[in-house]
């Protein structure tokens, strides 16, 4: 008996992609695992970024085809989404560009959007008005509420965001890795359909 629990997204470290660059394969048989590992499933051509939708059943069919006794059970994803891409030798100043850039769009663009919400609910209007009921006067600028709700706007990002000085304050997963995990679900689905639509994926008999 051979068992195969695999990933539906896969990124292949070699252009040769083999069943256990996809999959973890157990098996009591140490000699029908190693040899179940290394079947050669599909190969990448040198030199190129790609991706290839391959079936489960592509696996199962390459496995039994060389240990032709074996029982296959697969206990992960049905199709794999493996993706390739060329070596690149990456350079420390782009990549701290990059990341100066990312971080210069994420302040200028959160501020912006802060800024509009607050003009568009009339922010300062509502403190005067509250400082009026509560102190019944007009409050001087800085007002304390003004203060007040700065100080919690960011402590209220830190909190829903999970993140801050660098460190996560539990282990649960920030909404940010939440809506990456869902979007990527959504494009591997997409890709798997579409290519399953064109007969482009790896399966049976192909």
């Amino acid at each position: 008996m051979i068992y195969l629990k695999g990933m539906q997204s896969i990124l292949a470290k070699h252009p040769i992609v083999m069943v256990k660059d996809m999959v973890t394969v157990y098996c009591r048989d140490f000699d029908k695992k190693y040899t179940t590992e290394n079947l050669e499933v599909f190969h990448f051509e040198e030199g190129e970024n790609a991706q290839k939708i391959i079936s489960v059943v592509k696996l199962i069919e390459l496995i039994q085809k060389k240990i032709p006794e074996a029982e296959v059970e697969n206990l992960g994803a049905t199709d794999f989404v493996v993706s390739y891409k060329k070596p690149v030798k990456k350079s420390r100043l782009i990549q701290s560009l990059k990341v100066i850039f990312v971080c210069l769009v994420a302040f200028f663009g959160g501020g912006y959007a802060i800024m509009a919400y607050n003009i568009d609910v009339s922010t300062n209007t509502l403190f005067s008005d509250l400082t009026k009921l509560c102190l019944g006067e007009a409050a001087s600028e800085p007002s304390i509420i003004a203060l007040a709700y700065s100080i919690g706007l960011v402590v209220g990002m830190v909190v829903f965001f999970n993140h801050g000085m660098g460190k996560k304050l539990n282990s649960d997963p920030t909404p940010l890795q939440v809506q990456m995990r869902l979007y990527e679900d959504d494009v591997n689905t997409s890709m798997i359909k579409d290519a399953e639509r064109k007969g482009e994926n790896l399966d049976a008999n192909r």
